[in-house]
């Protein structure tokens, strides 16, 4: 493992919880609770786990949305999130 990964993963340990809190335990796709962290540039695309590239996603959205035929769609919806500090027009539904 080189530095900068080993920097990143300890990175990621501590913005992962604020990633978490700040989208209130939330997809920010759908609404459902939702406990993945989701980087919107991918790691392996040089993406880093700052907390302005991290979303909190549901499993299904993660899985089926985030990395699905339309990533790159939702990729810049989530871009906007951050950026606009908006969430998309969902209410938490718990689980």
């Amino acid at each position: 493992m080189n530095k900068n990964t080993k920097q990143d993963r300890e990175l990621f340990r501590k913005t992962k919880r604020q990633a978490i809190e700040r989208d209130g335990n939330c997809c920010v796709i759908c609404g459902k609770y939702g406990c993945d962290v989701h980087h919107i540039v991918f790691r392996s695309q040089g993406g880093k786990s700052t907390l302005d590239n991290l979303v909190c996603l549901c499993r299904e959205c993660h899985n089926t949305k985030a990395h699905g035929a339309k990533a790159k769609e939702y990729r810049k919806m989530l871009q906007r999130y951050i950026s606009d500090g908006k969430r998309p027009d969902v209410a938490c539904k718990g689980e």
